[in-house]
C-alpha cells in the first residue's frame, strides 16, 4: 500500500513540475485567468499522496514492531516451556533410575522418597503405605526422609483421619501453603524450625490408593514441582506392584 502511494506521490510531483511550466508558458502568452488553477491542484494532489505514503509507511513499521516482540515474547515462552517440559522429564528420568537400582519393595520405597526428597530439597518427608487392620483401612508410615522419630515408633491414619487419611481417602494430592507454627518441626545441628507447606499426594494405582507421599517444605512448590510430585508417587505404586 505504501509503495502504490509513494509511485502516486511521485507522478503527483511530476504533474506538478509540468503545471508549474504549463502556467508560466501561458503566463508568458498573457493568459492569466485560471492560469494557476491547475497548479494549485497539481500541488494539492501530491501533498495529500505524500502524507498518506508517510502515514502508511509510518503505520508499516509500527506493525513490523508489533509483530516482532510478539514473535519474540512466543519465542520466549516457547523456550521456557520447553525447558519447563525437559527439567521435569529429567527428574522423573533419575526418579526411575533410583527405582531401577533398589531391588526389593523397601528399599525402592526409601529409593523413590529420597530421590523426590532431594530434587525438590524438602526438609522432610515421608511415605505410607496401605493396610487393613481388623477390617479397618488405614495408611502405616513405612520410610522417612529426615524424620525426627526413631525407628520403632509406629505411625499410621485410618483412612479420614487427618490430612495423610484425608488424601487417602479422596485419592487427591494436598495442597498446604500456610501450615500452623509447630504442626511440623524439622531439627537439625542449627535448631529446630516448622515448614511452611505441606503436599500430601496419593499413590495411585489404577483409582486404587497403595500409599501416600507427605513432603514438608520451607518454601513453596510450584504446580510443575507438584506435579512431579504426583506422578512420582504413581509410578513409585506401580513399581512396589510389581516387585509383590
Amino acid at each position: 500500500m505504501s509503495l502504490v502511494l509513494a509511485v502516486a506521490f511521485v507522478f503527483g510531483i511530476l504533474a506538478t513540475f509540468y503545471s508549474y511550466y504549463n502556467t508560466a508558458n501561458r503566463l508568458a502568452s498573457g493568459q492569466v485567468e485560471g492560469a494557476w488553477s491547475g497548479t494549485y491542484w497539481a500541488s494539492a494532489i501530491a501533498f495529500f499522496f505524500g502524507a498518506a505514503a508517510i502515514y502508511a509507511a509510518i503505520s508499516y513499521k509500527r506493525e513490523v514492531i508489533v509483530y516482532r516482540e510478539k514473535s519474540l515474547e512466543e519465542a520466549n515462552q516457547d523456550a521456557a516451556a520447553g525447558e519447563q517440559g525437559s527439567a521435569n522429564q529429567i527428574s522423573l528420568d533419575n526418579f526411575r533410575k533410583a527405582l531401577t537400582e533398589a531391588d526389593a519393595a523397601t528399599t525402592k520405597l526409601q529409593a523413590g522418597l529420597n530421590n523426590i526428597c532431594k530434587e525438590l530439597e524438602v526438609g522432610q518427608g515421608a511415605a505410607y503405605l496401605a493396610a487393613i487392620e481388623n477390617g479397618v483401612r488405614k495408611v502405616v508410615l513405612s520410610s522417612g526422609y529426615a524424620l525426627n522419630i526413631g525407628e520403632s515408633t509406629v505411625i499410621s491414619y485410618e483412612y479420614g483421619e487427618g490430612l495423610v487419611g484425608q488424601a487417602a481417602s479422596e485419592g487427591k494430592a494436598l495442597y498446604i501453603d500456610d501450615v500452623p507454627e509447630g504442626y511440623i518441626k524439622i531439627i537439625s545441628g542449627l535448631g529446630t524450625a516448622s515448614p511452611r507447606y505441606l503436599l500430601i499426594a496419593p499413590m495411585l494405582r489404577g483409582k486404587e490408593v497403595a500409599g501416600v507421599i507427605e513432603l514438608a517444605t520451607f518454601t513453596p512448590l510450584s504446580q510443575e514441582q507438584r506435579k512431579f510430585v504426583e506422578d512420582a508417587a504413581s509410578e513409585l505404586s506401580q513399581s512396589l506392584n510389581n516387585n509383590e
